[in-house]
């Protein structure tokens, strides 16, 4: 599969030419997530410079970006290419993010403070009005919750939380539920962290995490092992083996 073959030269707005890199990314990686670039689609600096009508340079930096956040990959020798579903990465992805996660929510719950609530009520309530109107708000208004939920940890688990969870993106789609399905979980989390319920809350925020994860691979690798993410359950009496 080739990059002409997912998009034509001519069917997107062009950028600016003086944009910087990242606003290249931030297109590249919004037609990533949303599937517009296929996974293991092959991926021309030129073709794409041209598309965006830029140089190559933002480009190549762009590119540099997109794999550091596992968005893309690059052989020697070979050019990148949008990076396919792979079971091993998810798990250790996940299971990252469950460790991660629920340390800061646990911190946030157990310091809670009236800024961090309002925020979450906030964040909440955009999220209930996105899931009427569009995956793009949705995901910003999500990534924006999980990251507050995280702030009791400090400024580095939440720049980590961030960074994990806008790689988990492609795996949203793979998800193919609709945001309904998992949206009540926010709710019940963040009436724990009013509550400063901590145990609970570390309890729900595993849960809610894993359960993309251990939906995508049960679908898509069902003989696959998720050992990283049970491992990370493990602590919350939860039992992460999908069927």
């Amino acid at each position: 599969m080739t990059l002409n073959s997912q998009i034509a030269v001519n069917d997107r707005p062009s950028l600016r030419p003086r944009r910087l890199a990242v606003d290249v990314h931030t297109q590249l990686r919004e037609m990533i997530v949303t599937g517009e670039l296929a996974p293991n689609v092959v991926l021309s600096q030129a073709g794409l410079a041209q598309m965006l009508g830029v140089s190559r340079g933002p480009v190549r930096e762009a590119f540099r970006r997109l794999q550091e956040q596992g968005l893309i990959t690059a052989e020697p020798d070979q050019r990148p290419r949008v990076t396919g579903f792979n079971p091993a990465s998810l798990d250790s992805l996940y299971g990252a993010r469950i460790s991660l996660e629920t340390l800061g929510t646990g911190l946030t719950a157990a310091n809670r403070t009236p800024e961090a609530l309002e925020r979450l009520n906030e964040l909440l309530e955009e999220m209930d009005k996105d899931v009427e109107e569009g995956d793009l708000p949705w995901r910003i208004a999500h990534r924006n919750f999980h990251a507050t939920l995280a702030s009791g940890a400090g400024t580095v688990v939440t720049e980590l939380t961030i960074s994990l969870a806008e790689r988990s993106e492609p795996y949203y789609r793979l998800y193919g539920q609709n945001h309904t399905d998992v949206h009540g979980d926010h709710r019940e989390i963040l009436l724990a962290v009013e509550a400063r319920d901590v145990p609970r809350a570390h309890y729900l925020h595993a849960r809610h995490v894993s359960r993309t994860a251990l939906t995508v691979l049960s679908n898509m690798a069902p003989e696959y092992e998720p050992r990283a993410i049970r491992a990370a359950l493990l602590p919350y009496g939860i039992n992460g083996a999908h069927d």
